[in-house]
């Protein structure tokens, strides 16, 4: 029976069947390095190999509990196939200050592990107490200078909290009012000035501080040697 292969250039008929000097090459290749038209690919290169994730420490900073539990209960907690005396050592390598000390008088056993997860919980995993904690840091925020460097950071804190309370205030809207007073007596006159010519309004809501805030950044980023022009002392 004829074969007809498919090839580049002048073809070769040989033992009756036409094939093309690339094929005899390919063939070639073949015979010398077994596999070369089907690679097998080695355990090593069949493997993927996931990136490791490191869990960060928690230091008892209640604000931050539900970040960290929700990582720690992913990758450790939940997991079946790792005992719960393993868990406690890595619960414990996780801790730091005033976390650790809640589990420091706890064994490595089962139920020392079990013990240890409720009393992190029933110290830290506290809403009311978040909201006391965050609603503090907003009211203890420092008036930033007129600077690039102290205007980003002032916006990045209470972008920071306001973000976290939306975990713990289901209707932070009716509160927005209070909180945007708050942070406009924070701010200093130039900026004040800059966020009420561009909204043209005297009372400004949080999410007008923060779209203001930016674009004076980008106003100073422009300017040359921002951060040393004379500060605002801020308002009487």
């Amino acid at each position: 029976m004829w074969k007809r292969y498919k090839g580049v250039g002048t073809n070769i008929w040989r033992y009756g069947i036409n094939i093309s000097p690339k094929e005899i090459l390919l063939d070639q290749l073949q015979s010398a390095v077994p596999g070369i038209s089907n690679p097998v690919p080695t355990q090593q290169s069949a493997r993927v190999r996931l990136p490791e994730v490191k869990i960060n420490s928690f230091d008892g900073t209640v604000e931050e509990w539900q970040t960290w539990w929700d990582s720690f209960r992913s990758l450790v907690h939940d997991r079946m196939d790792i005992d719960k005396v393993l868990k406690m050592t890595h619960l414990k390598s996780c801790l730091e200050g005033k976390a650790l000390l809640v589990v420091s008088g706890f064994q490595f056993t089962d139920q020392d592990y079990d013990d240890a997860i409720v009393a992190l919980q029933d110290r830290f995993a506290n809403p009311e107490k978040v909201k006391q904690t965050l609603v503090l840091q907003l009211f203890n925020m420092v008036k930033p200078k007129n600077t690039a460097k102290e205007l980003e950071q002032f916006k990045l804190d209470f972008e920071r909290i306001m973000k976290t309370l939306l975990h713990y205030v289901t209707d932070i809207q009716s509160s927005h009012w209070l909180i945007a007073v708050l942070l406009q007596s924070k701010l200093p006159t130039e900026a004040e000035m800059f966020i009420f010519q561009k909204f043209q309004t005297e009372y400004f809501t949080v999410d007008q501080i923060s779209t203001g805030l930016a674009d004076r950044l980008e106003f100073l980023d422009r300017m040359p040697n921002s951060d040393k022009f004379p500060q605002d002392s801020g308002k009487s």
